[in-house]
């Protein structure tokens, strides 16, 4: 920890006077922006596609949760595990990571799904920004 952060804790506490104290490090998660983007935007153009895909075969459609599951899947954020009474499904969301993290996850989801057809929009194309 720097010296200057150190010595303001060090303030701090004498300020505040006898007592525990606890600090906490939080880590920046993703921004609001980012959240809209990836329900508003990638989401919900995965959805499309593959619901188009879906009703074709005469197969149910995947609601919006079902989809997000899918694309944390191709990303290797979806652990499947064999346990005797069936399979345990871990997935490693997106809302704890952080804003770089989340667009690391948003890259590597835009590049499987453009491999496959699927072209979802990055923020600051004109379609997304213009509201499409």
């Amino acid at each position: 920890m720097p010296n200057s952060v150190l010595s303001e804790l060090q303030s701090l506490a004498k300020k505040a006077g006898e007592g525990d104290y606890v600090i906490e490090i939080k880590k920046k998660t993703r921004s609001n922006a980012q959240n809209r983007y990836y329900w508003g935007i990638m989401v919900e153009t995965v959805r499309k596609a593959l619901n188009t895909h879906l009703k074709l075969q005469g197969l149910p459609v995947a609601d919006k949760d079902d989809v997000h599951l899918f694309m944390l899947d191709k990303i290797g954020r979806v652990h499947r595990i064999k346990t005797e009474s069936g399979e345990l499904v871990i997935k490693k969301g997106l809302s704890k990571t952080d804003t770089q993290e989340c667009e690391d996850c948003f890259t590597a989801m835009r590049a499987y799904f453009a491999e496959r057809g699927i072209d979802i929009k990055e923020p600051n194309e004109d379609r997304f920004n213009q509201g499409e």
